[in-house]
Formats: C-alpha cells, sequence, structure tokens
C-alpha cells in the first residue's frame, strides 16, 4: 500500500467511527427487542470515547446529536 493511502485510511478512521454510531445503535434496538431505548453496555463501552468528544467539543456533540436523529426520527 502507497503512503499517501495509509495516510488517508489513518486521517479517516476518526470519522468512520462517528459515523458507524447510529447504524450500530439501530442495529442493537433491533437485536435486543424490547430495548426500551437503553442501548447494549457493550455499545456503550464502545462509543464511550465518541460520548466524551462530544462532551468536550459542543459544536462536535451537536452535530453528532443531529446525525443520530437522522437514524432515530422519534
Amino acid at each position: 500500500m502507497k503512503p499517501h493511502r495509509f495516510l488517508g485510511i489513518i486521517a479517516l478512521t476518526p470519522l468512520l467511527y462517528a459515523l458507524s454510531a447510529g447504524p450500530a445503535i439501530m442495529a442493537d434496538q433491533i437485536v435486543n427487542q424490547p430495548s426500551l431505548g437503553i442501548p447494549s453496555e457493550g455499545l456503550l463501552t464502545f462509543y464511550r470515547p465518541l460520548e466524551w468528544f462530544g462532551e468536550r467539543v459542543p459544536a462536535a456533540g451537536q452535530m453528532l446529536e443531529s446525525y443520530l436523529k437522522f437514524w432515530f426520527p422519534h
């Protein structure tokens, strides 16, 4: 693999991690019926760094909340 492609993948990893939150939570709700709107403990643990970042960077937290509303319109 060429170095510039490797660096591109590394640079996109945080974005892909954040974008995976919506589908992962939706899949967790489908698998764990009745979910009562609470994600499983494993999922909460996996996305805890994203939650931490959203709390410390309010603009990023607001963008993440807006993105998750696309997955959960209720």
